[in-house]
């Protein structure tokens, strides 16, 4: 009796977090990590002024206690990506600083774990608002090139532990817009989605033509949560700024994610 099989054959899905990461690298899929705020956004935006990306999970950051520690061990300036690590020290790299060829760690609790967990998938890239249409071609080419014959986009999604105790992971709305703005772009390429990918391009068309995204993401709970902490305006005004990018930030062999410039309008193969 042949195993049931519940992943779509298609050439887009769309999943979250970890277990979903984790079970799309054993299907050997493609993957894109999507965390919107602001880890995804953080790597676009240093890929595109040509830096090469090391996505490390925060945990071995607070490990190593000292971001010297982690430069020397990867050879890699700490990009400062978050307020806790302008107080860890002043003299880490900013991204108006990256010049072509730099080389920098962007530690994230959720981004950084999931870059971590599939590590060992065909092809990973991360994506974002800024590039999406970037990456729906990236899609486009993967599964023409027969690199994967499908592609999974994983929302990240919060972890509550950063607002309260627990740990369960949190669906949040940033994320998923995110991933449906690639997804979106996708289809308009003419990739078949999965009921999961073409639920959040839908969602993302509906938010793009009715709403302004940037007030929805500040009024979010993530988008609270930061601004608690002061630092959401520029975050969130950086994050939506939609196919603003043309570069996709690849996994190269070392682990580095490697800027990457997609040229606009891959004819898909139908």
């Amino acid at each position: 009796m042949t195993a049931f099989d519940p992943w779509p054959p298609v050439a887009l899905h769309a999943d979250w977090g970890l277990d979903a990461a984790c079970l799309a690298v054993e299907r050997r899929d493609a993957v894109v990590v999507v965390d919107a705020l602001s880890f995804s956004t953080t790597v676009v935006m240093a890929a595109a002024r040509g830096a090469d990306v090391l996505p490390l999970p925060r945990a071995i950051l607070d490990e190593a206690g000292d971001h010297t520690v982690i430069e020397r061990r990867f050879g890699a300036k700490l990009l400062a990506n978050d307020p806790v690590d302008r107080l860890l020290a002043d003299d880490l790299i900013e991204l108006s600083d990256l010049r072509p060829g730099d080389r920098v760690v962007v530690p994230s609790q959720n981004g950084g774990t999931l870059c971590a967990a599939v590590s060992q998938a065909p092809a990973v890239a991360v994506g974002s608002f800024r590039n999406r249409a970037a990456v729906a071609e990236w899609c486009a080419m993967t599964i023409a090139a027969a690199t994967a014959r499908r592609v999974t986009l994983i929302a990240a999604g919060s972890v509550w532990s950063q607002m309260t105790p627990l740990t369960a992971l949190r669906p949040c709305i940033e994320d998923g817009l995110a991933a449906g703005a690639i997804a979106s772009a996708a289809r308009a390429l003419g990739l078949d989605l999965s009921v999961e990918a073409a639920a959040l391009a839908t969602l993302f068309d509906s938010a793009a033509e009715r709403y302004d995204l940037e007030t929805w993401l500040h009024q979010s709970v993530t988008g609270r949560w930061l601004a608690s902490r002061g630092d959401s305006q520029a975050e969130i005004r950086d994050a939506v700024l939609v196919d603003h990018d043309d570069v996709v930030p690849a996994l190269a062999p070392d682990r580095f994610f490697r800027p990457h410039v997609i040229r606009r309008n891959f004819q898909c193969p139908t």
